[in-house]
């Protein structure tokens, strides 16, 4: 039963994951350039071009992500690419949280 619901979602849940996500953070980029330029107080400056990098690096672990999951699915580690995403998020959970 799981299987045949994560068949049906996964071929567009990468394509709308991609879209949304790179809407959010062109939007929070794009605020945030505007914030750092107009903001005269250099700490907070800082805070705005360290937030800035965090968005940045959360794109690439998120392009990481589904370029791994792709992969296992190549390789045939697991039957439908989102799959991956889910055994990565739990493997996450258990070996982060300790």
């Amino acid at each position: 039963m799981a299987g045949e619901t994560l068949a049906q979602l996964d071929p567009l849940y990468f394509l709308d994951y991609a879209v949304f996500t790179g809407a959010v953070r062109q939007y929070a980029s794009k605020t945030l350039e505007e914030e750092f330029r107009a903001d005269p107080n250099p700490l907070r400056r800082r805070l705005h071009l360290l937030n800035l990098v965090k968005e940045e690096y959360a794109a690439y672990e998120d392009a990481g992500a589904v370029l791994n999951a792709f992969l296992d699915y190549r390789e045939g580690k697991v039957e439908v690419p989102i799959a991956s995403l889910q055994h990565g998020a739990a493997w996450g959970k258990q070996h982060l949280s300790a």
